[in-house]
C-alpha cells in the first residue's frame, strides 16, 4: 500500500544472488598504483585476489542489485552499476542503504535531520523522502560496494524475473 502524499520511483532495476561455486583468484599487486605517472618497477603480481572474499563479508546475507537512474550520482553510484548489499551489517545514519518505501525499492542515503529519518538522494534534481509510519518503509540492507564499468561491455548477467 502506498503512503498518501508520497510518490517514490524505484531506482533498483534487478536483484541477484552471488554465486559461490566458482572461485576466480586473479592477480593482485600489493603496492598501490599511482593515478598519475606509471611506475614500471611495479609491474608484477605478488598475490591473488578472490572478489567474493574481498567484497562479501556475510555470504548468506549478501545480494546484488542493479541500479536504474541518476538519483545517487553524487555518491558515485550510476545507472547500471551493481551494488553489493549486506543485510547483516548495522545500518546507521549517513550509510547508503537499500530500502522499500511507498511500495518502491530505492537506493538512498539514510540521514537523521531534526529527529526525523530521511531517505536522501545524492543528486539535487531528485527529492528526499521522510521515513514516517504512514510511509511503511523497510530497510533491506546496507550498500557495501558499487561496481562501475568504465568501458562498454557486453554484460552477461541474468535477466530479472
Amino acid at each position: 500500500m502506498k503512503a498518501p502524499g508520497i510518490r517514490v520511483e524505484s531506482n533498483v532495476q534487478a536483484v541477484f544472488s552471488p554465486l559461490y561455486d566458482e572461485r576466480y583468484e586473479l592477480p593482485l599487486l600489493l603496492s598501490r598504483i599511482p593515478a598519475g605517472f606509471p611506475s614500471p618497477a611495479e609491474s608484477y603480481a605478488e598475490e591473488s585476489l578472490d572478489l567474493n572474499r574481498y567484497l562479501i563479508r556475510h555470504p548468506v546475507a549478501t545480494f546484488f542489485v542493479r541500479v536504474q537512474g541518476d538519483s545517487m550520482t553524487g555518491a558515485h553510484i550510476f545507472d547500471g552499476d551493481l551494488l553489493v548489499v549486506d543485510r547483516a551489517e548495522e545500518v546507521r545514519g549517513n550509510h547508503i542503504i537499500l530500502a522499500q518505501i511507498g511500495g518502491e525499492t530505492v537506493v538512498k542515503r539514510l540521514r537523521r535531520i531534526d529527529d526525523q529519518l530521511w531517505l536522501c538522494s545524492e543528486n539535487p534534481a531528485f527529492p528526499n523522502f521522510p521515513i514516517t509510519e504512514e510511509a511503511e518503509a523497510v530497510i533491506w540492507g546496507r550498500v557495501m560496494h558499487s561496481v562501475t564499468h568504465h568501458c562498454v561491455m557486453n554484460l552477461r548477467l541474468p535477466q530479472s524475473r
